[in-house]
């Protein structure tokens, strides 16, 4: 059954497109409609600083899909006619049946955008084959969900088990000729293959806010590791453009990064872990499905989004699923989370619920243990957990306090070679963020001062000391205003500042300051220009730039 409503005078192709068996974005199967030779996806293309973004569509079909799509293609008056096409991503998951003659849909909380003109449309389909489209009137939100004031009612009732999937219509054009043909050595198989860029009124009609230009410095191998593109050197010692879209939130993840657009849209670049089908990939669309937070590290990459639910994509145990996956897939049997650390070099990773209780998983403890699946580790009231390699984590409660767990060195616990089976608290504080680099930690407290502490290789202390210098107690680092943030990669640390302005202090070989030298800097130093966000992994930095 075919339920329309909404499309306006654009016709709506509903072919999924198909690439290689290779899943969308990340997504775990259930999260994609399944079809007998295809999973619905979209290939990004490119993405330009504009509003408009560019994909390329891959069509594998029979005879009579190539007719379907080849006859689509013709009615639009190929290149010049708009229409409306789904994401084919699982974006809104129902929490409630729909009632016949019901104009609502109440969806777990994905920060869906009220939209006053109407023009936000959704698609939605059951597994045994009924389509609805449906304009948006409203939405509102409340405890643990949202609920969606669609144009038309529902002529039956629709089980919440039976959605495949319920995503976002974007309206969009033709961008290339539609080029292909039959799969050699495949009886009655076709590949086609069009680019298409989103029409004028921007995706799914949501209001596309100019956002801040992302830009990168520091270690790149080749891999598209700072998402630039075109020839990039080893070492880019400056801030340089990136190719993602303008973005308000950016994270440096395993091998690459993520960044957050004005409207919502997450883009990844990179290589490994990233939940993309190519192993290296350029700056592209990765997800239509707001985030909480993230992080990215040795462990792998993690996603928590605002309902709680934590993603992960990873090698073995390092991932929390108890199996590798290139693609992120949902972390099951714990509850709602709301922060993850996953750092440069930590092999183990630390996360915290929406009760305060710390999880872990990964390799490494005290105790020599591997924990494939998430661990309940400690329970408290804390707000952040953050780890190093295979053998420490700090933590910080709701009080400010500083607890330490495992077994620290160069003074990471206040104390050489000291082990803690517990987490037992080690500094009155009060901090409201602490991080862990090789050797040194960096904790910021409520009114914005920073403090370092451990070993000051390289300068990773900021303190002016010399290298071989051990602070055995938090040691003030000199900044010109109050701090709000601070992020930190192998050993470099980033200070971003309530004025805008970023102040880096540490190793510099690679450029990651991005203060245009390698030198070394024993002292905070200022980035050029302002910053609306920055973050760091390794000898790799990224900023959004005002």
């Amino acid at each position: 059954m075919d339920d329309f409503s909404g499309l306006g005078e654009y016709p709506v192709l509903l072919l999924p497109p198909s690439y290689d068996a290779r899943l969308p974005y990340g997504c775990d199967p259930a999260a994609v409609v399944q079809h007998s030779s295809s999973s619905g996806l979209w290939l990004p293309l490119s993405a330009t600083a504009r509003a408009r973004r560019q994909w390329e569509m891959v069509w594998r079909v029979n005879r009579s899909g190539r007719a379907t799509l080849r006859a689509f293609y013709d009615a639009v008056q190929g290149k010049h006619g708009a229409f409306w096409l789904p994401s084919w991503l699982r974006e809104f998951r129902l929490l409630n049946p729909i009632p016949a003659d019901s104009y609502y849909i109440e969806v777990a909380d994905s920060s869906f955008r009220e939209a006053d003109d109407g023009t936000v449309r959704l698609y939605l389909q059951t597994h045994n084959g009924d389509r609805y489209t449906r304009l948006v009137a409203a939405s509102e939100s409340y405890l643990g969900g949202e609920r969606l004031r669609v144009d038309s009612a529902f002529a039956e009732d629709v089980e919440k088990e039976a959605v495949a999937v319920c995503c976002r219509l974007v309206r969009v054009r033709f961008a290339s000729s539609l080029s292909g043909g039959p799969v050699p050595g495949v009886r009655d198989l076709y590949e086609y293959r069009v680019q298409v860029v989103e029409d004028v009124v921007g995706v799914a009609g949501t209001t596309c806010e100019e956002g801040y230009p992302v830009m990168a410095w520091g270690l790149d191998t080749g891999e598209y590791e700072l998402g630039i593109l075109g020839s990039v050197p080893m070492s880019t010692v400056s801030p340089c453009r990136n190719g993602c879209p303008p973005a308000s939130r950016v994270w440096a993840t395993v091998g690459g990064g993520m960044a957050e657009t004005a409207d919502s849209f997450l883009f990844t670049w990179g290589y490994d872990y990233l939940g993309l089908p190519l192993k290296k990939q350029p700056p592209a669309l990765f997800s239509m499905r707001k985030p909480l937070c993230l992080s990215g590290g040795l462990s792998g990459n993690f996603i928590i989004y605002p309902d709680g639910e934590l993603w992960a994509a990873g090698h073995e145990g390092k991932s929390g699923l108890g199996y590798t996956s290139r693609i992120f897939r949902k972390v099951v049997d714990i509850p709602a989370m709301c922060d993850v650390s996953s750092l440069s070099n930590s092999q183990m990773t630390p996360a915290v619920d929406v009760y305060g209780n710390i999880w872990m998983w990964g390799y490494g403890s005290p105790f020599g243990s591997t924990w494939n699946l998430p661990n309940m580790l400690q329970s408290g009231s804390f707000l952040r957990a953050r780890s190093w390699s295979t053998s420490i984590i700090l933590a910080v409660d709701t009080s400010g306090a500083l607890f330490g767990w495992g077994t620290g060195s160069k003074s990471l616990l206040f104390q050489d070679d000291i082990t803690f089976e517990s987490f037992e608290k080690i500094h009155d504080g009060p901090f409201v963020d602490v991080l862990l680099m090789e050797y040194s930690a960096v904790g910021l407290t409520p009114n914005g001062q920073v403090f370092t502490w451990g070993e000051n290789s390289a300068g990773a202390l900021g303190i002016g000391a010399e290298s071989t210098f051990v602070a055995n107690s938090p040691q003030p680092v000199s900044l010109p205003a109050a701090c709000t943030a601070i992020r930190c990669g192998g050993n470099h640390v980033l200070c971003l500042l309530a004025d805008g302005r970023c102040y880096g202090f540490g190793p510099n070989c690679f450029g990651s300051l991005g203060i245009g030298n390698k030198l070394d800097q024993f002292l905070p130093v200022e980035l050029p220009g302002l910053w609306v966000d920055v973050s760091a992994i390794g000898s790799r930095s990224f900023g959004l730039a005002k």
